[in-house]
């Protein structure tokens, strides 16, 4: 019944539903079984759509911690609860420690994808490469984020397809990770891949459109190409100047941009 709720969107319902039977599973005996480890998962999956993140990351870790005793590290039943796990660390911005869960959820499906075991899930594996790198830009720790982003990127236009919207997420996060890293003429191409999906999934004027072109303005100033930044950030100011105002904060941080761009191209008045 729980599962059938949870199906449908019925989170509060479904909560009450697991959690009933996570109180059956103990008062029997069966605390620590794989059985609750399941109900573990399924509260924690409830638990962090009703954005009650604290509570799901205490299920995620109990389910990681039982799988693990019984099936063992690199099995992909516990794989998909150390990711879990570190999904809703990130989700509370305590990155470093979602970065040691993702990487070794990341690990783990590595080491099972060369036979281990014969459940491994590849998209998760390509999901935790993705939110490691993540987590270690968010931390700034750009060197180390861009070996396991290259491999995200590699992973989900393999899995879920160059089509999908979280493979031009991961693009844009490769990006703006080279960006960081001075290589600016290969974050470019991978930014723009974003803005090539983003303008045919939205077509101009969106805002997500201004966030890339802000991006690519940024990467082509840094990279000396001050015609061109000087394209994209115009439109970056076009498309927030109409959707948000020209006092807006999100339109003043395109003349912070525009601001840096004139300065480095000299233009000091």
């Amino acid at each position: 019944l729980g599962n059938v709720m949870q199906a449908q969107g019925k989170h509060e319902q479904a909560l009450t539903c697991f959690t009933e039977a996570r109180s059956a599973l103990e008062q029997s005996g069966q605390a620590n079984t794989s059985d609750a480890a399941d109900v573990c998962v399924h509260l924690g999956e409830v638990l962090r759509a009703l954005g009650r993140l604290p509570e799901a990351e205490a299920q995620f870790g109990q389910a990681y911690t039982i799988r693990g005793r019984i099936e063992g590290d690199f099995h992909a039943d516990t794989v998909e609860a150390g990711y879990m796990l570190g999904l809703t660390l990130y989700g509370q911005e305590r990155y470093a420690e979602a970065a040691a869960c993702l990487r070794r959820a990341a690990d783990a499906e590595a080491f099972s994808d060369a036979g281990t075991d014969p459940n491994a899930d590849p998209v998760t594996r390509a999901y935790a490469l993705y939110r490691l790198g993540e987590s270690l830009h968010r931390l700034g720790r750009d060197e180390e984020a861009a070996a396991p982003m290259r491999k995200a990127v590699k992973a989900l236009e393999e899995t879920v397809g160059t089509d999908h919207r979280d493979t031009a997420g991961a693009w844009r996060c490769m990006g703006c990770i080279l960006d960081a890293c001075g290589q600016y003429d290969e974050a470019f191409r991978f930014l723009n891949r974003t803005r090539i999906w983003e303008e045919k999934q939205y077509g101009d004027g969106h805002a997500d459109m201004a966030a890339t072109y802000l991006l690519l303005g940024g990467v082509l100033t840094r990279g000396e190409h001050y015609g061109r930044a000087q394209e994209y950030l115009d439109k970056a100011y076009a498309i927030r100047e109409e959707l948000s105002g020209p006092d807006h904060p999100a339109t003043a941080e395109v003349c912070v941009s525009l601001g840096r761009l004139h300065y480095a191209e000299g233009k000091y008045a």
